[in-house]
């Protein structure tokens, strides 16, 4: 038995189901982006800015700025504790994550240092990311930690989507990131213009070396000779083998999906953040099997 959007609807108290679900079901996929979950098992989404302000989530991670109506990475989220490592965009697919990464290493002060640039669509939202990962220069662990506040670093990012501005973010920050609920987009449509600004001369050559290393030429050095600015569009690195071919197809048939369901919602997520405070994440699925079928993981994550 196949059910659409508008059969949802006319079901007694469906409509109020399927907007919960479209809202809530956005901010589970931004919340499981180190595809962890365990505080998510039965979250408590607060806002708790003033009308008109950015509203911090709290449990999540997020905030959301209602001026460019995106969610964006907080400073001291639960997931930093997680860093980060290449099995994370390997498996990102599990959690309906299809995106384009760019990650750059390279050496400095002793330390081994990896910014990663990302944009793509991570279930129903069309996001941008750039990250900033430390560890030992001696150290053979595969996960990077998440930059201590002493090594976040400037950085700007402008995304677009064919010609059109979707949003634009800059803070100093282990991890910049926008993210548009509702919006569907494939990685190849989106444009990110990146600006980082290192911590000193010397290691934006080390970074520059780096860029070089893996295909860049359109770039630049700033006057200060501290930042960098580039266009991310088509990567020069080896992308991972998931997020290609028959995988890729079916994950993003189900992100629009849902992208379609939200949209026919018709719910604005600033108003409604703003007028209640409280997602009735209570009503969702924490995951969702083939062709959308939800199944509960409150057993699995507990």
């Amino acid at each position: 038995m196949e059910i659409c959007i508008n059969d949802l609807f006319d079901m007694p108290g469906g409509k109020a189901l399927t907007i919960a679900a479209a809202v809530g079901l956005g901010l589970v996929s931004l919340s499981l982006l180190v595809y962890g979950g365990s505080k998510l098992a039965r979250p408590q989404v607060r806002s708790t800015g003033k009308k008109g302000e950015d509203l911090r989530l709290e449990d999540t991670g997020f905030a959301y700025d209602p001026k460019q109506k995106i969610f964006y990475s907080v400073k001291k989220p639960w997931q930093k504790k997680f860093g980060y490592c290449q099995l994370y965009d390997e498996t990102a697919p599990l959690m309906n994550c299809i995106f384009d990464s760019e990650p750059i290493r390279f050496e400095y002060e002793g330390k081994k240092w990896l910014i990663e640039l990302w944009k793509g669509q991570y279930g129903m939202t069309t996001g941008c990311e750039i990250g900033v990962y430390t560890k030992e220069k001696g150290s053979r662990s595969l996960v990077y930690q998440a930059a201590k506040p002493e090594d976040n670093l400037f950085m700007s990012m402008r995304l677009i989507k064919n010609g059109k501005v979707l949003f634009t973010r800059e803070d100093k920050h282990w991890w910049l990131s926008g993210f548009v609920l509702g919006e569907y987009s494939v990685p190849e449509e989106l444009t990110a213009h990146v600006h980082v600004m290192l911590k000193t001369p010397a290691m934006c050559e080390a970074f520059v070396r780096e860029l070089e290393n893996i295909g860049y030429r359109n770039y630049r050095v700033l006057s200060d000779r501290k930042t960098v600015a580039l266009v991310f569009d088509a990567p020069y690195s080896d992308q991972p083998l998931a997020h290609s071919g028959i995988v890729r197809a079916w994950i993003m048939k189900l992100n629009k999906n849902y992208c379609d369901l939200y949209q026919a919602s018709g719910i604005d997520i600033g108003q409604y953040l703003e007028g209640y405070g409280l997602l009735p994440t209570g009503l969702l699925p924490y995951g969702c099997l083939p062709y959308g079928a939800p199944v509960n993981l409150d057993g699995l994550l507990s």
